[in-house]
């Protein structure tokens, strides 16, 4: 139902009178809006709902920290082993093993359980698990490698 006033979206012919009735901040963050609320920017066409943006910038801010901790664990394993390269590849088969056994079972426990709830559980256990690595670290109380 494109067109539709409930449909949030507008055909091609009412898309500049939409797009010019908004009003946009000044700035870099303005500068992005109106590109988006363009035709050349039509393919971030869902970032113009405010549900999708918050889910957006939270999937870039997990996996910004997620890339980061695995950098920042190899250069702790690289420290504390002597630059071991095989205590580096036991390092990412304990960060990447799991996943081939829970995956499976994680997929039918999701589709049972709210999504919203489950993500939010999901990344309070990965800030736990990131905080208490953190800590450690900071302590100087990193455990001994195989």
């Amino acid at each position: 139902m494109e067109g539709h006033p409930s449909s949030g979206e507008v055909d091609s012919e009412g898309y500049e009178e939409a797009v010019g009735a908004q009003e946009f901040p000044t700035g870099p963050t303005g500068l992005v809006l109106r590109w988006i609320h363009t035709e050349g920017g039509r393919g971030f066409r869902a970032l113009r709902h405010r549900p999708f943006q918050r889910v957006y910038l939270s999937f870039v801010l997990q996996q910004l920290g997620f890339w980061t901790s695995h950098l920042t664990l190899q250069g702790v394993v690289d420290e504390v082993s002597g630059n071991d390269p095989a205590a580096v590849g036991v390092l990412f088969a304990a960060l990447l093993g799991p996943t081939f056994f829970v995956v499976p079972i994680a997929g039918v426990f999701a589709d049972r359980r709210d999504r919203r709830v489950m993500m939010m559980e999901s990344y309070a256990v990965l800030g736990a698990g990131a905080a208490a690595l953190a800590i450690l670290t900071w302590m100087d109380a990193t455990p001994p490698l195989l």
